[in-house]
């Protein structure tokens, strides 16, 4: 409870007994112990997909145009909760391309730069080993993340959106004390090392909600939250563009995201908003997983495209590739009279040819069981560098 801290002078031992009368739903537990089998097995799904997603092979340019997506739409999630009116398109040119920006939105566009700049340094200082959780350390990123005006401080004026009771400014510090000692004590450790990714992942949501119910700055609350999810994580291991997707979840599902902070005040139980949280990110890593997926099955249809048809070169094994690698780049089926009208490869290689050329090259292909004519029209048969399949 915060009336027990020792350290407390009398002033604030008296306002801390008033405000544990008022702000009731502020208790800094979670008993884990009666979450259900199917929030454990959210908490597993997870893991175990973001364990996979790591280090997944998947071609270089594929896995930079990933990497670059997922941190832009992480950037944005994060400043959009906080109130930048920025749109997704604005943040992936800046980033992507190094758009100018009139000189009227500067101010919106470093608030991009600073976020990302301070993620860098964390990324830095996480390399060499793990960081303290503490008010100080907090109150350092936060100088990083604001560089001006009240960089580095606790806010110092009141907040009164929303339906909930806000922490008073003057107990912004002790709260936050209150809070580092929990999420660094025995209740929130794992109980076997087995188990540490996963109360790391418990321990960043549960560190979004106390963030969004405290608000120790007023600005750039979820910035700082998403930045210590990013050390909680890391610390166990758990890197990458992919931890940016707790943040795109919220982002997604805003109104649900407030319904549920404020429910889970209500109730005082953070265990479905936990919930909630695995869900959605459970649901965005298995988008990754499908777009990585999707370019794992690319790089295997080219390259075994390429082993059928190496060597000798002559015209009808170009025509017969280039044919399939085509083919292997749509998603439905095409009528064979528009396949030269595909790229403009094929379109060259048969511009001097019959018809009948093209459907000998088709026949081929059937033949050796690469491509398969449907009523629709032709298909490439990708599956056929598809594993484990029935």
């Amino acid at each position: 409870m915060l009336m027990d801290r020792m350290y407390c002078t009398p002033d604030l031992w008296t306002g801390m007994r008033a405000y544990d009368e008022t702000i009731t739903w502020i208790r800094f537990r979670a008993d884990l112990r009666n979450a259900p089998p199917s929030f454990w097995l959210l908490s597993g799904e997870c893991i175990a997909l973001a364990r996979h997603l790591q280090g997944s092979p998947i071609p270089p340019a594929e896995s930079r145009s990933l990497d670059r997506e997922l941190n832009a739409y992480g950037l944005l999630a994060r400043l959009s909760m906080d109130g930048s009116p920025l749109r997704a398109e604005q943040v992936l040119g800046y980033l992507e391309k190094g758009s100018r920006v009139p000189e009227q939105q500067a101010n919106i566009f470093s608030s991009v730069d600073l976020l990302r700049d301070t993620e860098e340094m964390l990324r830095a200082r996480l390399s060499a080993g793990p960081l303290p959780f503490s008010p100080t350390s907090i109150l350092d990123l936060h100088r990083e993340l604001v560089r001006s005006g009240n960089g580095g401080a606790w806010r110092s004026t009141e907040i009164s959106d929303g339906p909930l009771e806000k922490v008073p400014s003057e107990m912004v510090g002790l709260f936050m004390e209150e809070f580092c000692d929990w999420m660094n004590g025995p209740d929130l450790a794992a109980p076997s090392a087995a188990e540490d990714p996963h109360y790391a992942l418990i321990r960043t949501l549960l560190c979004e909600l106390y963030i969004a119910w405290i608000r120790p700055f007023g600005a750039g609350d979820h910035q700082i939250a998403g930045l210590l999810g990013m050390q909680l994580m890391a610390t166990h291991g758990m890197v990458g563009a992919w931890t940016h997707l707790i943040a795109v979840h919220f982002h997604r599902s805003k109104p649900e995201y407030k319904r549920q902070v404020e429910q889970a005040a209500r109730q005082l139980d953070p265990v479905p908003f936990l919930a909630y949280g695995l869900r959605g990110l459970l649901d965005a890593l298995r988008e990754v997983e499908r777009a990585v997926r999707s370019a794992q099955t690319d790089g295997q249809w080219q390259a075994y495209v390429w082993s059928l048809f190496n060597a000798p070169e002559n015209a009808q094994r170009s025509r017969q590739r280039e044919l399939l690698l085509a083919l292997g780049s749509v998603a439905a089926p095409i009528a064979q009279s528009e396949i030269p009208e595909l790229n403009p490869v094929l379109a060259r290689l048969y511009a001097g040819v019959s018809q009948k050329t093209l459907k000998r090259d088709v026949d081929a292909l059937e033949e050796l069981g690469t491509l398969q004519r449907t009523d629709q029209g032709v298909r490439a048969r990708r599956e056929v560098v598809l594993g484990f399949r029935s």
